[in-house]
């Protein structure tokens, strides 16, 4: 069956040491929070925060921090990099604030006219249909 993209099978146990894999969780943290992944090191660039990176050969529980370590510090740079130039994290920042304000104001809304976000609104018997937007 044809598909999009490249099969990860090949390269999930055994990467290329040059390829960066990249993943973002900025709405569940509040803020850009974009990690980057390359060979056993992995990096976390979290907006306004102080950087994180890891190797995972040696520390795969992500306990010790290696960002401030002078010997480590052209990895945390190189993936810093790759991060900024692939993302932009104030551009992030502002489209997530518009976002959620936009859903404060329909929540309000909603809110006040006694409407949810569920998509099975509830039928109530005792006040008929006439009386409900049923859908």
């Amino acid at each position: 069956m044809p598909h999009d993209g490249d099969s990860l099978i090949g390269i999930v146990d055994n990467p290329p040491p040059d390829r960066i894999a990249f993943a973002q969780a900025h709405e569940a943290v509040g803020m850009p929070c974009i990690m980057a992944r390359q060979g056993q090191y992995k990096y976390n660039y979290i907006h306004g925060h102080d950087q994180q990176l890891f190797d995972l050969k040696i520390d795969p529980s992500e306990w010790i921090n290696l960002a401030a370590d002078p010997a480590y510090s052209e990895i945390a740079d190189g993936l810093r990099q790759a991060i900024l130039e692939r993302f932009d994290p104030e551009a992030m920042v502002n489209r997530t604030n518009t976002s959620l304000l936009r859903r404060q104001l329909i929540d309000q809304t909603m809110t006040r006219d006694g409407q949810t976000w569920c998509h099975f609104p509830e039928y109530d018997y005792r006040r008929g249909a006439s009386d409900q937007h049923l859908s």
